[in-house]
């Protein structure tokens, strides 16, 4: 029920990451903060969809591993430029 616009709110944090430029840690640190606003929305929906408070670590945990599985899809697909 949530996934969906996860996946568009994900892929936006990355693609703005990226074209603001930067190293590779320094895009993902971008994404994160792209995600700032969004995540304690999907974070909230998690809880209510599983009937549990998620802890603090565990969510930016969650969110941090799902924008790098977004950006690990996306190099593999080569969507995103690779370093040379």
């Amino acid at each position: 029920a949530a996934g969906v616009p996860l996946v568009g709110t994900l892929l936006n944090a990355v693609l703005a990451a990226e074209s603001q430029g930067g190293s590779g840690p320094e895009k993902l640190a971008m994404a994160l903060r792209h995600m700032e606003v969004s995540a304690p929305l999907v974070i909230d929906q998690l809880e209510r969809q599983l009937g549990v408070d998620i802890p603090d670590e565990a969510a930016a945990a969650y969110v941090r591993a799902q924008v790098q599985a977004h950006v690990d899809l996306m190099n593999a697909c080569g969507m995103l430029p690779r370093k040379s």
